[in-house]
């Protein structure tokens, strides 16, 4: 079977997409993969760095094929289209930010994994990153099913790509947040701080892909697949990116042992690990505290 195309996008950190691709180019399966790549339109004080991006893309190597797409506006909503075309064309992708590190198993654990769980329903997507949790510790490597996603290093297949809508009517995230056992699941695994941003962009104030997919997930009962270990490490919380601002809290040791096969992986089902994610993201007696207040006041 065919590699999934791997979908990256970019933007004006040259030094995060450099660390970022010459990771991802270490990885096995890079020169038989399809990358492709965006540079959304540069805003005026941007320009100089988004075109210093742009002259380093022209010339990159080491994947079996690049195709590239550099955009003159600057808007989300194309770099949004041009994912849902090739998640149509290919039936599945991989996809990537620009200050994602990955470790050399990447592109096994996503393609095999895409490949073992395509026939299950209630799997959304497969996962990359995962949170320095105890409760994930233990010598071998596993795959855990979570209700949440995490897109710094994400793959999925077509069908679920579809469901997945820009914008959310407020009308429906009023009853989802009034709803008792939809409250429950978030603040289970996404933690409390989801349902703000669920908020947000109701509001038309938030466009993330992130916050989409979970409102599905925990619609529709679904998971995703995670490794015990990290494939990726977020070199973003430095300050530079557009939401992240300043944190050690995602710091995490890849993985890096070799491994012929990634599709043989035991597979766990754990609350006390659904729950754990769930106090990584933020559920606490003081966020859901912070949420019924502001919710009661009218302020989601």
């Amino acid at each position: 079977m065919a590699l999934a195309p791997i979908f990256m996008t970019t933007y004006r950190r040259l030094d995060h997409l450099k660390k970022s691709l010459e990771s991802l180019a270490r990885n096995p399966l890079a020169s038989e993969s399809t990358i492709y790549l965006t540079s959304d339109g540069p805003l005026p004080e941007h320009k100089k760095e988004v075109f210093a991006v742009r002259n380093y893309l022209e010339n990159l190597e080491g994947f079996g094929r690049v195709e590239l797409h550099f955009f003159d506006q600057n808007h989300r909503g194309q770099l949004w289209d041009l994912r849902r075309e090739v998640s149509e064309k290919h039936g599945r992708f991989i996809f990537l930010e620009e200050d994602c590190v990955t470790a050399p198993g990447f592109l096994g654990f996503l393609n095999a994994s895409l490949v073992r769980w395509k026939d299950d329903p209630a799997v959304f997507g497969i996962v990359a990153f995962t949170p320095p949790l105890p409760e994930l510790a233990g010598p071998e490597m596993r795959a855990f099913r979570v209700p949440c996603a995490n897109v710094w290093g994400f793959g999925t297949w077509e069908r679920n790509d579809r469901i997945i809508r820009k914008t959310m009517p407020k009308s429906e995230v009023s009853k989802t947040l009034r709803s008792h056992k939809m409250r429950a699941k978030a603040f289970e695994s996404l933690g409390a701080p989801f349902l703000g941003m669920l908020g947000k962009a109701a509001r038309g104030q938030y466009f993330g892909y992130d916050i989409m997919a979970n409102y599905e997930i925990i619609q529709r009962d679904m998971v995703c697949i995670y490794p015990s270990q990290s494939l990726i490490r977020n070199t973003g919380f430095d300050g530079t990116g557009e939401h992240c601002g300043t944190s050690d809290n995602y710091d995490v040791q890849l993985y890096d042992q070799p491994r012929e096969r990634w599709d043989d992986l035991k597979e766990v089902t754990s609350k006390e690990v659904n729950r754990a994610f769930g106090r990584f993201h933020g559920t606490s007696a003081r966020n859901r505290w912070r949420f019924y207040s502001r919710w009661l006041r009218g302020k989601l």
